[in-house]
């Protein structure tokens, strides 16, 4: 009887021993499958490489120009390294000037720079029908005499740009919509310095080919086409060379 409980007790404490056993092997496997196998690898996602990414537009080596020669005033710009620059000089003695012509990679569009002589003014003929449809400016840190403006005409149900540039800042305040449109053409002119021979004026406006003009076939339905054109790139960069104008006497 004592030697058969003996043998009950034996079987079962094997019984337990080969139960926990079994269950510690589960466990480890579980451990060495799942849960070690993810703190080896953290992150995991992050081990794919992501695609690598051109800029839309890697900024551009600047270049810098001055025009002071002989011309009483000092004007410098700096320009993106890609445009073509071409420049004049009128040796004049009593009224020297010179010009810069500036063009983008693409030809479509041009700078043109004039400082010398000149002024702004004149009247309007009473004839002319454009008026003003749009007009937008901003201050030219360098040069607080004058404001870049960005100016559109319109007649009757057509639009059209003529130019943009730097004007004169006391002028351009006073334009608004429906103003003739020869009125904005007056003050493209920037007064500089004034001496008793003549006033040294600057003049920089942006071309663009087959946008401005003054020709019928270069009409617009509506405002927010040409507006579109003051978003493309070479435009901005016309632009960001204006407006880095820097005026020294």
């Amino acid at each position: 009887m004592n030697k058969s409980k003996q043998r009950g007790c034996a079987h079962a404490v094997i019984i337990i021993v080969l139960v926990l056993t079994i269950i510690v092997l589960l466990g480890y496997v579980f451990w060495q499958n799942f849960v070690d196998k993810k703190e080896d690898m953290p992150g995991q996602s992050s081990s794919i490489p992501a695609e690598a990414t051109e800029p839309e537009d890697a900024t551009k080596e600047l270049k810098k120009l001055t025009i002071n020669e002989g011309v009483g005033v000092d004007i410098s710009f700096s320009y993106p390294e890609d445009w073509n620059v071409e420049r004049s000089y009128n040796e004049d003695s009593e009224r020297p000037s010179e010009s810069v012509n500036l063009e983008s990679p693409s030809g479509k569009v041009s700078i043109y720079y004039y400082v010398g002589p000149g002024g702004v003014g004149g009247n309007c003929d009473p004839a002319y029908v454009d008026k003003v449809g749009f007009v937008q400016s901003e201050n030219i840190p360098g040069l607080n005499m004058a404001s870049f403006s960005e100016i559109i005409f319109k007649s009757d149900d057509k639009y059209r740009l003529s130019a943009t540039g730097a004007v004169t800042k006391k002028y351009i305040s006073d334009v608004k919509v429906d103003d003739l449109a020869c009125s904005a053409y007056l003050i493209n002119f920037v007064d500089l310095k004034e001496t008793s021979e003549y006033l040294t004026t600057m003049n920089a406006v942006i071309h663009i080919k087959g946008v401005t003009g003054s020709s019928d076939n270069l009409s617009y339905s509506s405002i927010d086409e040409i507006r579109s054109i003051f978003e493309e790139k070479e435009y901005k960069e016309a632009k960001a060379i204006i407006v880095s104008t820097v005026y020294k006497e």
